[in-house]
């Protein structure tokens, strides 16, 4: 009996030559003019990528900072669960 179905995908922002044409660029919505009603700031430590790893999350655009370059990030990136941390 099959328990689960795992998919995912990968892509790199900018990177292109798939084929096709880049398409449309969606335009962001604009910002208020007004401040944000609540901001929260939550530091985390430079190595909380690297933990995170331990849960199956070998994605270097989040440990590797030649490969995040790479990719057109300054640095490594937190994303996903991670950020619940």
């Amino acid at each position: 009996n099959m328990l689960a179905i795992h998919r995912s995908g990968i892509f790199f922002k900018g990177m292109g030559n798939f084929g096709g044409e880049r398409g449309t660029r969606h335009q962001a919505s604009p910002r208020p003019s007004r401040p944000a009603d609540k901001t929260v700031d939550m530091p985390v430590h430079a190595q909380q990528a690297l933990l995170y790893r331990l849960s199956g999350d070998y994605n270097p655009l989040h440990a590797d900072p030649s490969f995040a370059r790479n990719v057109g990030f300054d640095r490594p990136i937190l994303l996903g669960l991670c950020t619940f941390g």
